[in-house]
């Protein structure tokens, strides 16, 4: 999990450079804002979809073990 935050961070900060070198004038910063967003929606689609993932893995985890849980308590 602390992976995918640190690679959202840097995703994020890459992007923002690249949007602060074509405020400061840079002019193949300012061609590259496009390119940058995309980059930058992609990656954060991706990494949101990572995070989803895990969570819908842990409410599984966590369904089925209060499944089982129930289960044990009608046995004993």
């Amino acid at each position: 999990m602390t992976l995918l935050f640190g690679r959202l961070t840097q995703d994020f900060i890459t992007f923002t450079q690249t949007i602060r070198q074509a405020d400061l004038g840079d002019v193949a910063s300012q061609q590259a804002i496009p390119e940058a967003a995309q980059e930058f929606r992609n990656a954060a689609a991706k990494n949101a979809s990572y995070l989803v993932y895990i969570g819908s893995y842990y409410l599984i985890i966590i369904s089925t073990e209060q499944i089982v849980l129930k289960d044990v308590e009608i046995i004993v």
